[in-house]
């Protein structure tokens, strides 16, 4: 048990901190007592989370979940996600332990251009040569009566639907290198094994990225989330704690193969076979007895006995006999 410096101001907070503080470890206990340090603005801030923040973020979970009435399994995951993801924001503080403000906006007015303006060409006088020379070429000069034709507008119309024809966006390609070093692991399982569903391993959390995510957030009801990687957009995510990850290996491994990585090596999950119960068993040997016993009542004893003192072990009952 590891102590966390949480102050609690109900018993919902009380709850969330003793669970923390019994399964926390140690790396995640650092950040929640001594904060992480991040970069914004130009500058080295730590930030520390406390649990109002953490409770404003569960209600947001639930919210978009749809569920305002939602297990302690699922909030205690919550829990550990939240003091977990460096990319959440709490309460940044300076490095000499000052509270952050962000800067000040100072509004300059700028000073509207000056239009001189320009001085009207003189309008010369037309002489009668002019005149004469300008209706000559109007005679010369004839009428394009055709059409003009419409500007391109980039638009396709589909023409028995009559519907716009959205262009194909193509994908960027982003370099290896871009992504975070996390993500480059990830890509190289995924290569791997391209059909599996790949659960790596983080801190106290496993986590799905990309199109399994998505699938696993409709199939058996995690919250999706997103994670930066270096992309444009972020990556979708799911993620469920430690602690109960059997119980969602089960779920998936039933419809999906899947790969479990921990401390980089990936193990292939199969199912565990479950064994019959002993009453099973014992069921299963009462109903053998019991056909043993009605084939016997085909015979009568004296005669079965003098059977086996001729034929010894070489005597057998066949379905047939009886």
């Amino acid at each position: 048990m590891i102590a966390l410096n949480l102050e609690t101001k109900n018993g919902s907070q009380r709850r969330i901190k003793a669970y923390l503080e019994q399964n926390a470890s140690e790396v995640l206990a650092d950040k929640i007592n001594n904060g992480v340090r991040i970069e914004k603005d130009g500058k080295t801030l730590i930030n520390k989370k406390d649990l109002d923040g953490f409770w404003a973020y569960a209600c947001k979970k639930a919210h978009e979940s749809g569920d305002d009435y939602t297990e302690d399994e699922t909030v205690f995951g919550w829990a550990v996600h939240y003091f977990e993801e460096n990319e959440i924001e709490g309460t940044l503080y300076n490095e000499d332990g000052t509270k952050y403000e962000l800067p000040k906006l100072v509004y300059k007015p700028v000073p509207a251009p000056v239009v001189q303006e320009k001085p009207k060409p003189k309008k010369a006088q037309i002489s009668l040569f002019d005149m004469m020379e300008s209706d000559n070429k109007a005679d010369e000069e004839t009428v394009d009566e055709t059409p003009d034709e419409e500007p391109e507008t980039g638009m396709k119309i589909d023409e028995e639907t009559g519907e716009v024809i959205e262009p194909v966006k193509e994908k960027k390609t982003v370099p290896l290198q871009q992504l975070s070093p996390l993500y480059q692991k990830y890509i190289g399982f995924q290569r791997q094994y391209p059909q599996a569903v790949i659960a790596y391993r983080l801190g106290d959390f496993f986590e799905v990225f990309g199109d399994n995510a998505v699938m696993l957030a409709n199939e058996i009801e995690l919250t999706l989330t997103g994670r930066d990687c270096g992309l444009d957009e972020r990556v979708p995510m799911v993620g469920f704690p430690y602690h109960a990850s059997d119980n969602y290996f089960k779920k998936i491994a039933q419809t999906h193969q899947l790969v479990i990585v921990e401390s980089n090596e990936a193990t292939l999950y199969r199912l565990p076979i479950e064994e019959p119960k002993a009453s099973e068993i014992d069921e299963t040997d009462e109903t053998e007895l019991a056909k043993l016993r009605e084939r016997s009542k085909a015979f009568e004893s004296s005669a079965l006995c003098k059977l086996i003192e001729i034929f010894g072990d070489e005597l057998t009952i066949q379905e047939e006999d009886i």
